[in-house]
């Protein structure tokens, strides 16, 4: 599962170049767009929409029927389907657990792109769902008490943090672009 602390901390890039990544590298990859609330795997994918997980789980419909194939071999995607009055319910749903059987079942890798931690709950209910968490933030953007805040969240539901992915913009004059950061660790002499 790809989370963060907060909204627009780059969650949904990483988790699409991570899916994209891994489905190049050979993987039966499956990316579940599970932020219902504010979902973009169909924008990035150029996938409809008008079903999706949402639909799938208010409706006991069959997953094959809502997992879509994407312009990369190797690549299919669950969209979020229509915004639904109760996400964190259909989350937490009996019916999501069948949907994570199926997919775990037909896919060599399953990535769920998951709403931040802080902002509603669907995240947390979604942690049972989950072999590993991965948290995005997004440097000098997400605040430092809202990381440390869903750590200690993640945490306290047992959840397994595999690592931060800490992404930034460059500055307008260097490139425009998105970038890795290094650190120098100066010593006093």
């Amino acid at each position: 599962m790809i989370t963060s602390p907060e909204i627009s901390d780059g969650k949904s890039t990483v988790s699409a170049n991570l899916a994209t990544s891994w489905a190049q590298s050979g993987k039966k990859t499956l990316l579940i767009d599970a932020d219902m609330r504010r979902s973009i795997a169909h924008v990035t994918f150029a996938l409809n929409n008008n079903e999706g997980l949402s639909t799938l789980l208010a409706k006991n419909g069959e997953p094959e029927k809502v997992v879509k194939e994407t312009f990369i071999d190797n690549l299919s995607v669950m969209t979020a389907g229509p915004v639904p009055p109760n996400p964190a319910e259909l989350i937490g749903s009996k019916r999501m657990a069948e949907v994570m059987e199926w997919a775990r079942d037909h896919f060599d890798l399953v990535l769920v792109d998951a709403t931040p931690v802080l902002a509603v709950a669907d995240a947390q209910v979604a942690l049972k769902y989950s072999d590993g968490i991965v948290i995005v933030v997004k440097m000098g953007k997400t605040l430092k008490g809202n990381i440390q805040r869903t750590a200690e969240l993640l945490k306290m539901s047992n959840a397994r943090i595999l690592g931060v992915i800490e992404r930034f913009q460059k500055s307008a004059e260097r490139s425009g672009g998105y970038g890795y950061v290094t650190k120098k660790l100066i010593s006093k002499s």
